[in-house]
């Protein structure tokens, strides 16, 4: 979905640009999708941040133009869903940096 979105920098342009571009059109004031419920790109953005994981600050700056209850809502989403999840640092406690969650493939049965 986000494949030409390769850096960080690149998604923070893709969601100042969305909302700059409905500022300042006159005949449409709807967010694409993407930013209108953005949990699937704050968690591509997570992805992009690696291993480290990112922290809360630093997502709000990426997303900042989505202003603070759209960008709450959808971290709270891309955490609800599983996308993202808190960091745990060696011995298992949870940071303040956000991660994407390893997962296992699963499997299923469709028969023949």
């Amino acid at each position: 979905m986000f494949d030409d979105l390769d850096t960080i920098d690149e998604v923070r342009s893709y969601v100042t640009e969305g909302c700059r571009s409905i500022q300042n059109s006159a005949q449409s004031r709807a967010l694409p999708p993407t930013l209108a419920e953005p949990s699937q790109l704050i968690a591509h953005a997570v992805k992009l941040a690696g291993p480290d994981g990112v922290t809360p600050r630093d997502l709000r700056s990426i997303f900042g133009a989505l202003g603070t209850k759209r960008f709450e809502q959808g971290l709270r989403r891309a955490c609800e869903s599983g996308l993202v999840a808190r960091r745990k640092d060696e011995v298992g406690r949870v940071t303040r940096a956000y991660q994407v969650p390893c997962r296992v493939s699963v499997l299923y049965y469709t028969g023949d």
